[in-house]
């Protein structure tokens, strides 16, 4: 019964990201020219987030460019989102021998003395861009104190920032989930432990930034 709603799903074209690595996997399995043609295909790649690269995805990616491809692989452990744990994968972000990149042209030196106090691996960053428009700052909360961070941020924002530039470049407090998660994880999931009051828009992705 499962396999025939699967069948029936991907006939109809709906897929899940899970769904695209089984028929990649499958393809390589099945195909065993394939990472050839794609080296002819793809004869340099750059690969970027690599630090939230699932070990499902390595594993894909490692049998797919396989061959003569340059492979290039970038990416920031300080910034991960997945927690790997014990085990570590055979082709695992950073490999041995890698390139540090310790400038960046996004943030100047503010940012970067911020950044490098905070950062658990690494060498100091050096912040080569513009000046920050105000002192980089920090909100940190309890369980019992989570609604009150927008309106602290508010609060901080009216202390940096003229009314006019206020009313010129609004200001936004952004969350990256939206829908409400695992009841069992700790405060802090999605927007509504923050502003419980918050109207969720159902015609919208689910992933989609508030």
């Amino acid at each position: 019964a499962l396999k025939r709603i699967k069948n029936s799903l991907t006939h109809d074209g709906w897929l899940r990201y899970d769904d695209m690595f089984a028929f990649a996997e499958r393809a390589l399995k099945y195909v065993p020219t394939l990472p050839e043609t794609i080296a002819h295909r793809f004869p340099l790649v750059f690969m970027d987030e690599m630090q939230d690269t699932s070990d499902l995805q390595l594993d894909v990616l490692s049998k797919a460019f396989l061959g003569d491809p340059i492979v290039q692989r970038f990416g920031d452990i300080n910034q991960a989102i997945l927690n790997r744990g014990a085990g570590t994968h055979a082709h695992a972000f950073p490999k041995q021998g890698f390139f540090e990149v310790s400038s960046s042209l996004r943030f100047g030196t503010q940012i970067a003395d911020v950044a490098n106090r905070l950062k658990l691996v690494g060498g100091n960053m050096e912040g080569n861009g513009g000046g920050a428009v105000a002192q980089p700052a920090l909100i940190l909360y309890t369980d019992a104190t989570i609604q009150s961070v927008v309106q602290r941020f508010g609060a901080w924002a009216a202390e940096n920032f003229t009314l006019d530039e206020l009313v010129s470049r609004p200001i936004k407090a952004v969350c990256g989930v939206k829908r409400e998660g695992n009841v069992q994880q700790p405060v802090g999931r999605h927007i509504r432990d923050y502003v419980p009051d918050f109207v969720i828009d159902a015609n919208r992705p689910a992933g989609a930034r508030a």
